[in-house]
């Protein structure tokens, strides 16, 4: 997985709370475990987004929750 994670995720993921750390992590391995060839990067929306052959899902950090969203079901997040 080191090759597939961007710096600006891990940074990302570092400046949140340890909970929503703990939650964006299993997140991750659970992605990286069922496609080893998944990427991780931050798309122009500021999202860590998971990236294979277009937009699979995105993490947003909330005060009180995380959110992992599907983003072929929204195009307003797609990369043009």
């Amino acid at each position: 997985m080191g090759d597939t994670v961007d710096p600006r995720v891990e940074t990302y993921i570092n400046s949140l709370p340890d909970w929503q750390q703990a939650i964006c992590r299993k997140v991750r391995n659970l992605v990286h475990a069922a496609d080893h060839e998944v990427v991780e990067t931050i798309k122009p929306t500021k999202l860590p987004f998971f990236v294979l052959e277009g937009n699979i899902c995105a993490r947003l950090a909330a005060k009180d929750h995380v959110n992992i969203f599907s983003t072929t079901a929204s195009s307003s997040f797609r990369d043009g």
